[in-house]
């Protein structure tokens, strides 16, 4: 006040720590099935060609099927903080 300049004051909402804590799981998750596929996927390219191609190929079927499950429950996680954040959001305007 005396600078005359506003007073800013930051509000914690700890009721978001779980959700905060949750996404960052989720992230980390993500990276880790990211990082394998990417790196299947460049073993893949560089035996094109090969026999073992069609060992690395069926590998990596096998690695989709089983990410797969996986990125769709992230996905429903992750939708579900959406909508608890939008009813905060939605319960706060009123």
């Amino acid at each position: 006040m005396l600078l005359g300049k506003p007073i800013v004051l930051l509000h914690r909402d700890k009721s978001m720590d779980d959700a905060l804590e949750e996404l960052i799981f989720l992230r980390k998750e993500l990276n880790f099935f990211g990082n394998n596929f990417n790196q299947a996927v460049r073993k893949l390219n560089s035996v094109s060609g090969m026999p073992e191609a069609k060992v690395w190929q069926s590998m990596l079927e096998v690695l989709r099927d089983q990410i797969e499950p996986s990125m769709a429950e992230i996905k429903e996680r992750i939708s579900n903080y959406s909508d608890l954040w939008s009813q905060k959001l939605s319960a706060e305007k009123v």
